[in-house]
């Protein structure tokens, strides 16, 4: 059984907020940019550190025995899953993957975010080939990626942005 959610919450916790008891060193290279010097609202998606560090984290999660820890449920699939806003990183890097012009169909950001997971998943096949990773089709990027398929080894759980948005369509 596969599942996914959020879940990148922990890095700040770790990498930015230096009064936590979690803290382990500042890498503000993980983050957004163009936030200031203030909590940014996103990862850094193309950020090698970034996915280097989620790469080590995935493979450290499918090597811990199954029966011990917060997710004694099973560990065939890791999650993937951005935070719950549109405020993504302002970087070169990260903004030439952004298409505006797909705002309409909801898939302004599908193959920036759709190419991280693709990123992450073809390392992980290299090392733990039967496992999967998760991730959402969910608000900006409920849309296919451009110029690439996302390996078998992802699973795509799609969570349209009408349904939390009813209303919308009772008023047009």
């Amino acid at each position: 059984e596969a599942r996914a959610n959020h879940s990148f919450l922990h890095y700040y916790d770790k990498y930015w907020d230096e009064t936590s008891a979690k803290f382990i060193r500042k890498r503000p290279e993980i983050f957004a940019k163009g936030y200031g010097s203030k909590k940014p609202p996103q990862m850094c998606y193309s950020s090698k550190e970034f996915i280097d560090l989620v790469i080590a984290d995935v493979r450290a999660y499918f090597d811990q025995d199954p029966k011990k820890g917060r997710f004694a449920w099973g560990r065939e699939n890791y999650s993937l899953a951005q935070m719950d806003n549109s405020f993504y990183c302002k970087g070169d890097a990260c903004q030439s993957q952004m298409e505006p012009e797909r705002e309409v169909d909801k898939a302004s950001d599908s193959t920036y975010w759709f190419r991280f997971v693709k990123t992450v998943a073809e390392e992980i096949r290299k090392t733990h080939p039967d496992k999967q990773i998760s991730t959402l089709a969910y608000h900006s990027h409920e849309g296919l990626p451009r110029g690439f398929m996302l390996p078998d080894n992802v699973v795509v759980y799609f969570c349209l942005s009408a349904n939390r948005e009813p209303y919308r369509s009772r008023f047009k």
